[in-house]
């Protein structure tokens, strides 16, 4: 599973690179992940669906093209 995982999250990266924006596509790989790892420590992930679209609204709305 982590293998595939890795391989989807580089290919994500790497069509997002071709379009120049490599710093955007770390901060949503990496605040994903930290999204699941701090509802993972509190609440055994029975929020992570609830935090994960707390986050993207917020992130997405951040990027988003105005």
């Amino acid at each position: 599973m982590i293998d595939w995982l890795g391989r989807h999250i580089r290919a994500e990266i790497a069509l997002v690179d071709r379009a120049g924006e490599v710093e955007v596509a770390r901060s949503l790989v990496s605040a994903f992940f930290g999204s699941q790892h701090v509802s993972d420590v509190l609440s055994g992930r029975a929020d992570v669906v609830e935090r994960w679209r707390d986050l993207s609204g917020l992130l997405f709305r951040s990027i988003r093209a105005d």
